[in-house]
């Protein structure tokens, strides 16, 4: 999720400070376990990268 907010407020779609708050949304929102395997890494990498798109696109960013 950090990638997606750096991303959007390198591209200038969200302020400094707005981060955080995705990437803190994107925590709240997510069911996290211990993952056992790769593909479990690789499978809430992908689901925190699409909440996170989310949250940037309710702030207007280009996500």
């Amino acid at each position: 999720a950090n990638e997606e907010s750096v991303a959007a407020f390198l591209h200038g779609d969200i302020r400094f400070t707005d981060i955080a708050a995705v990437n803190l949304a994107v925590l709240d929102k997510m069911n996290l376990q211990e993952p056992q395997s790769i593909d479990d890494v690789l499978v809430i990498d992908a689901d925190a990268r699409a909440v996170a798109h989310q949250q940037l696109n309710r702030l207007g960013a280009q996500a």
